[in-house]
């Protein structure tokens, strides 16, 4: 979904626009039991100006410009020389909204990293067309300036996890009532949920998607966006709930049941809290999609609030225990069955399919049987094994970026392990690493890779170099990791089976 960027050629009416906040002030600090101002901090203002003004200056919108029937166009690669590459797409609706599916040439795909994660995006408002005179060409507004954005590009398969935001990664405090909230979302500063961050982050390094589901309003997305950033959550997509859309109290069930039906080939982690129906809404679509859903987690907001918290219990009855959970803090969180071992059974199953014949020479190559059983045996204790199997990938075939990325990780985790340093080995896996680089120079994730590497090994010069090429290509990701403490100390590998 992309949302429409305001008309400036009906702008709303800057007096209306002020007094519109200015009673919505007083509203607001009325509701508060009469607080004011001086019982915030000096920023208090300038947050409401801005979080109000969001949602203000949608709701007044209708009122002066009908912003159905707008039309926008997209195109892929980021900014270019010429104008070429616009695509246009269908009216947007009552909310300012478009959903629909683009194609794009063989040219626009060429600008497309096809190895890794994201690809620039585009839009702007498409030319008129209103004009008296029908030979005349259409026109455009001349301050409807593109507006950039930044699209993740998922595999079928693999996993994802999908998330509330309020009290479930951000502190919302809807259990205290609508003061709580009121304050929470357009007087205070946006805080994060403890621990909540690095329980993503590590699964981010699983290489899961993130889909986060809330019924904030749209006008909100730009703030709560740079929450989740701030604070170190990965983020794949942002779902919210139009303020004066219809059937909003089904909105998370109809959100989320689209998105498992958008990847059905993906398997997902429902996360969410006792404040709310989370527990009932995900209890629901487990029932309806229990190949889909690998684990339910809801998050305990107030752990003597025993009546939700057991209402919460009670929505997944008859569901077997291992697949939801009730938590307070996420560090007691019982992963899903280990990965690991799945993963090692799978790999036994696809290593003999491979010698016995089982996959044609046109869907297997030999290089991938030992890249992906390499990486398996790593993930369960035989790194030296694996170190053997990334070599073999990459003897097989010597163009064979993945391999060359993952036997760099191993060799020199597998140095810096040896007491003392194994220099050799260190030395063999940067080669590795700049060998993966110097085949892909477009993914960031060898970037990002080598930088972890480089500065485990000492040279943070060359560290930071390769951090900030990574940075470029992807920043998104970096700044999310960067919230997290600077680059990071482990390695992203790369598999080729779920």
């Amino acid at each position: 979904m992309l949302p429409n960027p305001q008309c400036p050629s009906v702008p709303p009416s800057a007096k209306f626009s002020q007094h519109v906040l200015i009673q919505g002030r007083q509203l607001l600090y009325r509701t508060l039991d009469g607080a004011s101002e001086s019982d915030f901090d000096d920023g208090a203002t300038e947050r409401y100006e801005e979080r109000a003004r969001l949602i203000f200056r949608s709701l007044q919108l209708p009122l002066l410009h009908d912003r159905t029937l707008q039309l926008l166009e997209v195109r892929i690669g980021g900014p270019r020389v010429d104008d070429s590459g616009w695509q246009r797409l269908p009216p947007t609706d009552a909310h300012g909204v478009v959903e629909a599916n683009v194609r794009f040439s063989d040219d626009d795909i060429q600008l497309i990293d096809r190895l890794q994660g994201n690809v620039a995006v585009e839009v702007r408002l498409a030319e008129t067309g209103d004009t008296v005179d029908s030979t005349a060409a259409p026109q455009r507004r001349p301050s409807a300036a593109p507006v950039q954005a930044v699209a993740e590009l998922l595999s079928p398969d693999g996993f994802g996890v999908i998330s509330d935001i309020d009290d479930t990664v951000k502190v919302t405090e809807v259990f205290y009532g609508i003061k709580a909230v009121l304050q929470n979302t357009f007087l205070k500063t946006f805080d994060a949920v403890p621990g909540m961050a690095a329980l993503y982050q590590g699964w981010a390094k699983q290489r899961a998607s993130f889909h986060y589901v809330s019924k904030s309003p749209p006008e909100l997305h730009g703030p709560l966006s740079d929450f989740l950033q701030k604070k170190g959550f990965p983020v794949s997509s942002v779902h919210l709930c139009p303020l004066l859309g219809r059937d909003r109290a089904n909105f998370k069930l109809r959100q989320v049941t689209s998105l498992l039906s958008q990847f059905p080939n993906r398997k997902f982690i429902l996360v969410g809290d006792s404040g709310e129906r989370d527990a009932e809404v995900y209890a629901e679509i487990m029932r309806k999609h229990p190949s889909q859903v690998l684990k339910v987690l809801i998050r305990a907001v107030m752990a003597e609030d025993v009546e939700n918290i057991e209402k919460a219990r009670a929505a997944f009855k008859g569901i077997d225990e291992a697949k939801w959970q009730v938590f307070t803090d996420p560090a007691d969180i019982v992963e899903p069955e280990s990965r690991s071992k799945k993963l090692y059974e799978e790999a036994q199953v696809y290593l003999h399919k491979a010698v016995t014949g089982y996959f044609s020479p046109l869907t297997l190559h030999e290089e991938e049987v030992w890249h992906d059983y390499g990486l398996v045996l790593w993930h369960v204790g035989r790194h030296m094994e694996a170190a053997h199997n990334f070599q073999n990938a990459v003897i097989t075939n010597p163009s064979f970026p993945k391999g060359y990325n993952n036997l760099a990780c191993a060799l020199v985790l597998l140095g810096l392990s040896n007491q003392p340093m194994n220099v050799q080995l260190v030395q063999q896996g940067l080669q590795a690493a700049e060998q993966a680089i110097s085949l892909a120079p477009h993914t960031p994730l060898y970037w990002r890779n080598a930088a972890v590497l480089l500065s485990m090994t000492g040279d943070q010069q060359s560290a930071i170099a390769a951090w900030e090429r990574f940075r470029q290509a992807d920043p998104r990701t970096a700044a999310a990791e960067e919230a997290l403490g600077g680059i990071p100390r482990d390695c992203t590998w790369e598999f080729y089976f779920r």
